[in-house]
């Protein structure tokens, strides 16, 4: 079943902002590796917390997994 699997929409980067850290939400896959050159770039200047929250398709499994008896 989907017990322990499907988190929901999650807003993780409210950690950051409950922390005085700063946030970016990514939902594309090529946005990925500039959101996380941005959040290098601003701890370091700033030392502060960065979240890059990563939104994933729910229904997507990991490649190597897919065949696995689980999730069919």
């Amino acid at each position: 079943g989907n017990l322990g699997n499907m988190l929901g929409d999650i807003p993780f980067s409210k950690f950051a902002e409950m922390l005085g850290g700063y946030v970016v939400d990514v939902r594309a896959a090529d946005h990925i590796q500039p959101a996380l050159h941005r959040a290098r770039e601003a701890i370091a200047k700033t030392g502060r917390s960065y979240v890059v929250n990563i939104w994933a398709d729910p229904m997507e499994y990991a490649p190597r997994t897919k065949n696995q008896t689980m999730y069919k």
